[in-house]
């Protein structure tokens, strides 16, 4: 149904088309509209888990992926490799642009459904990377054998390296 019933029925419940009576858009046929506009001429194709937390499709065509993303966690932050800017466009079709900055891009986002577009392999999963949104950073190593290691942190503003030995006391 597009559009809502004007009274219908005494009492009953007839507002759930995507315009209103008076052949106004609700939010839902924007969205609706939206997904049309960045999906129409793709096809779906197989999908690789970029981030853990993130429900991911991935659409191709016309020199172009489009990836449908949702996190099932609020409040995320996510980092990806990437080889050129990506444009982040919300469920309403408002964009932004992602720019990498060494190798890298970073944006949070929730529970609300996003798009990112991109060229053909443009993105890949950064390893470790998706975080819970809580103002602290923790690393989670599990090497499983007591071995020195040589950690370098990447992230958009800077490059750190630290060294891990576990014989070393704290």
């Amino acid at each position: 149904m597009l559009q809502d019933y004007a009274d219908k029925y005494i009492g009953g419940d007839d507002s759930f088309g995507l315009v209103t009576v008076d052949n106004q858009p609700k939010p839902s046929f924007v969205a609706y509209n939206n997904m049309i506009r960045l999906l129409a001429n793709t096809s779906p194709k197989p999908t690789a888990k970029l981030a853990e937390i993130m429900e991911t499709f991935r659409f191709s065509g016309q020199n172009r992926d489009i990836y449908v993303w949702w996190s099932q966690s609020d409040k995320t932050t996510i980092t990806l490799q990437a080889t050129e800017s990506i444009r982040k466009i919300d469920l309403y079709g408002n964009e932004s642009t992602l720019v990498p900055k060494g190798g890298l891009v970073s944006f949070s986002c929730d529970y609300n459904p996003f798009y990112l577009e991109c060229k053909p392999d443009a993105i890949t999963h950064a390893p470790k990377t998706a975080s819970k949104d809580d103002g602290d950073s923790h690393i989670h190593l599990h090497i499983g054998t007591q071995t020195p290691a040589v950690i370098t942190l990447q992230n958009p503003e800077q490059l750190r390296e630290l060294v891990f030995d576990p014989n070393i006391p704290r």
